[in-house]
């Protein structure tokens, strides 16, 4: 099916450059007098993963079938595909993802979670020297530095294959599945961002509060053309649910099954978890939908996102064992120090230090994972797919992110399996690095998982059913008394 893919693709792209090649030829005559030099052309995907803690970016190369993972650099550390989320701000305005010693600046985090919890981007960050700027501003000019140093490290690492050719980019940015109910303003959002975060990456100038804003004005005001500022096009960028981006690797996978599965992902601040159906073009998720252009349907059923990453978990975990209130950079380090998880608490003892309290940590971030666990379940059982509880259909469970192999979510989910309240059988899935993936620094795959998935053009993903699209099924009550609804031989 890729190979098929891959081909498809092929034909897409010349057809796209001969579209392009006609319509710059002009008129007749200039056609006759004037050469044309058509460049061959590829067509790459940026998949960003924009984290609560940590972003992520693979490009994938359609005609190689091939992702790569970017590995960036930071001063005094090996790189990593892995960058984090945060954004340095000086008095000019000037934006950065790294400190500026040259300037009084601030520091802006939790960037993506004010955004998401003010839909139209208007939550407002005190940047340095009193200046205010809003979530969409702080979120655009940091994926715009993102893109700009994905772009400059991809282009350094593949000199030699792409020298020549014109790169026709697109970007696939990644949403939060739990909030797609809210009345599709976080997705528009969203493609605001996207649009104008590659266009401020794309102008030669630094990037600053001045330059976003201005380029957020002209976005939202539909100006500026693809060719004369590098934009892309909105049909060059897709929003794509973050719990399908993570499917994409096991459903191109070995291990791929068909039916109802339970996806996590256990991120540094936030553990999102999703139900969603997964079903092959050839059945039918939707009988007014043509399959034989996509490879895969997802029906995405329910979500929920928890404040209750792995970062938060042992930050507090350091708290409660030195009984102070730590930054985060300070219980950072001491967790490095003690190495703090529940299975070395016991190791600490001898040191003066509060295990006991730092367990109930641990003991609480368990039962409130597993009781989300089995409350998302049981709601898609009971008003989402039905039919699965009647006929205790297996529920394939896929779990990722960097905080997945962590002892208080293994411990939860352990227990939502062993639980009563949900009868169906658990079948857990064990995933690969896929082959096609290229890693510089051997990077988990749990934590690539979203960024790969997104690597990959939109129409070969294939096609999504957002939860707001599916409406709930309501089973008709039954009396279980049903004698009075029977005549008796006396009766006749």
């Amino acid at each position: 099916m890729a190979r098929i893919a891959s081909v498809v693709l092929s034909w897409i792209s010349e057809w796209r450059r001969w579209r392009r090649w006609k319509a710059g030829q002009g008129s007749e005559s200039s056609a006759r007098t004037q050469p044309v030099d058509v460049l061959e052309e590829r067509e790459l995907v940026m998949g960003l993963d924009f984290g609560t803690a940590y972003t992520k970016v693979v490009v994938g190369d359609a005609v190689e079938a091939k992702q790569f993972a970017i590995a960036f650099t930071r001063t005094g550390a090996e790189p990593a595909s892995y960058l984090p989320t945060c954004l340095y701000i000086d008095r000019a305005g000037k934006m950065g993802l790294s400190d500026m010693p040259s300037h009084s600046t601030s520091c802006l985090r939790d960037l993506k979670n004010r955004l998401v919890d003010s839909p139209d981007g208007s939550h407002v960050f005190a940047a340095a020297s009193g200046n205010s700027v809003t979530a969409l501003e702080v979120c655009t000019g940091y994926l715009a530095l993102v893109i700009r140093e994905a772009k400059r490290h991809f282009a350094a690492l593949r000199a030699d294959v792409y020298q020549g050719l014109r790169l026709v980019w697109q970007l696939n940015l990644g949403i939060p599945t739990a909030h797609d109910t809210a009345d599709e303003e976080l997705e528009a959002t969203y493609r605001v961002l996207a649009m104008a975060s590659w266009r401020v990456a794309m102008k030669s100038e630094l990037v600053s509060v001045g330059n976003v804003r201005s380029t957020l004005a002209a976005v939202q005001h539909g100006s500026g053309e693809r060719e004369d500022d590098g934009g892309l096009s909105a049909e060059d960028i897709e929003v794509i649910p973050e719990v399908v981006a993570s499917a994409v690797g096991y459903s191109r996978s070995d291990v791929r099954e068909d039916g109802l599965h339970l996806l996590i992902d256990v991120g540094a601040l936030t553990v999102d978890m999703a139900t969603f159906r997964l079903k092959a073009a050839d059945e039918d998720l939707d009988s007014d939908a043509p399959d034989e252009d996509v490879d895969d349907k997802y029906a995405i059923l329910e979500s929920k996102l928890l404040y209750l990453g792995a970062e938060s978990w042992r930050d507090e975990q350091v708290g409660k064992i030195t009984g102070d209130s730590l930054t985060a950079r300070r219980a950072r380090a001491l967790m490095g120090q003690f190495g703090i998880e529940d299975a070395v608490l016991r190791k600490l003892a001898h040191q003066g230090l509060n295990v006991e309290a730092a367990a109930t940590v641990s003991i609480s971030y368990r039962n409130q994972c597993c009781e989300w666990i089995l409350r998302l379940l049981e709601r898609t059982l009971r008003s989402r797919d039905p039919g699965a509880h009647y006929t205790l259909e297996p529920i394939r469970v896929v779990v990722v992110g960097g905080g997945s192999t962590l002892e208080p979510y293994r411990i939860a989910i352990r227990h939502a399996r062993l639980s009563e309240r949900v009868t169906n059988e658990w079948q857990p899935v064990e995933l690969e690095t896929p082959s096609s993936l290229v890693l510089e620094d051997g990077a988990a795959y749990a934590r690539l998982a979203v960024a790969h998935g997104l690597g990959y053009r939109r129409d070969v993903i294939g096609r999504i059913h957002m939860k707001r699209e599916i409406a709930d099924i309501s089973l008709v009550e039954r009396d279980d008394d049903v004698r009075d609804r029977f005549v008796g031989p006396e009766q006749v």
